[in-house]
């Protein structure tokens, strides 16, 4: 199952507050033993806060344990074979014996899901923002996903939206079609707020939603089941936190631009995520020099949008629509 933050004070109980909020949230969580209920809980070692949060945890959390995953920025053979023994690492420390065979199901399923959910990425422009969410969200929770031919028929119902329902559904024939891209959504206020506003997400760079759930193409044995992660892994969309430098993610963002047909991208800036915030200047530049708006916006991931927020996602549609 997928963890996402929740909304936290500012003087959490172990990180200080300029540390991000997906950060803080997961430990106070942890604290007040809200996952007790898990054998275990599982970060990539991808920068200085989740490397701090793991020391923390580990000194202050009984149960469960965090397993630090060290995955590879790389993408090569040698990051492959890197990145499989990392998978095999972390089921070695698993505190139950884990069977291949059941890792194999597990993977299956998961495999399924993201097929599923691939579907009602690629109508999205016509498909409440909330059916998406929700789509992403629980199906990591509930056992049985639905088949891909009812999520179809379903995705097909919801594409023909009657006359009350066009500005909820987002009408892609009326609305101006954008990307959003960052780190973390907790909640589906942001995309609420672009169709309130008179626009369509289209697409999504989000680790909680496109990027985190992508069904790459990935030409791996089935008989080693770590060794197909590892490759679906290194497969996916590139993520700064990984570190591949900021022209994969603009190669990567620009095709999702041109794919959906959008005509905008909201740049969202963690507060206190440096890996994104290293690269957005450069993302920024690269996408306006392409002829796509683009619009920086400062945000937490357990954040509901203001009239600040509002205003400016506004203010970006309104220039769309005028071609400016």
């Amino acid at each position: 199952m997928r963890l996402l933050p929740e909304k936290v004070p500012e003087t959490g109980r172990g990180l200080p507050a300029f540390f991000c909020a997906p950060a803080r949230s997961y430990l106070n969580a942890a604290l007040a033993g809200r996952y007790a209920h898990l054998v275990g809980v599982g970060v990539t070692h991808a920068c200085d806060a989740m490397q701090c949060l793991a020391q923390v945890w580990k000194e202050r959390v009984a149960r469960p344990p965090l397993h630090i995953l060290r995955l590879p920025s790389r993408r090569d053979p040698a990051a492959l074979d890197a990145a499989t023994n990392a998978m095999r690492d972390l089921v070695r420390r698993m505190p139950h014996p884990v069977r291949t065979e059941a890792l194999a199901a597990a993977t299956g399923h998961a495999r399924t899901v993201r097929a599923n959910t691939a579907m009602l990425f690629r109508c999205r422009g016509r498909v409440a923002p909330l059916a998406v969410w929700d789509q992403v969200v629980q199906a990591w929770h509930h056992p049985h996903h639905p088949s891909p031919d009812r999520l179809a028929h379903g995705a097909e119902e919801r594409q023909q939206p009657s006359d009350g329902d066009a500005a909820i559904t987002g009408d892609a024939g009326r609305t101006m079609r954008v990307v959003i891209a960052g780190s973390i959504l907790a909640s589906p206020h942001l995309l609420l707020a672009v169709t309130e506003a008179g626009g369509t997400v289209v697409g999504d760079d989000i680790c909680t939603l496109e990027r985190g759930l992508s069904l790459p193409d990935v030409d791996t044995p089935e008989t080693d089941v770590c060794r197909a992660l590892a490759g679906q892994y290194l497969a996916m969309p590139p993520c700064p936190c990984r570190h591949p430098g900021p022209e994969a993610r603009l190669r990567h963002l620009s095709h999702l631009v041109r794919e959906r047909e959008a005509q905008g991208v909201i740049l969202l800036q963690e507060k206190f995520c440096e890996p994104h915030r290293w690269e957005q200047p450069a993302i920024s530049r690269g996408l306006r020099r392409s002829g796509t708006a683009v619009l920086e916006l400062e945000w937490e991931a357990t954040a509901i949008p203001g009239e600040r927020e509002r205003t400016r996602v506004q203010a970006l549609l309104e220039s769309l629509a005028r071609g400016t």
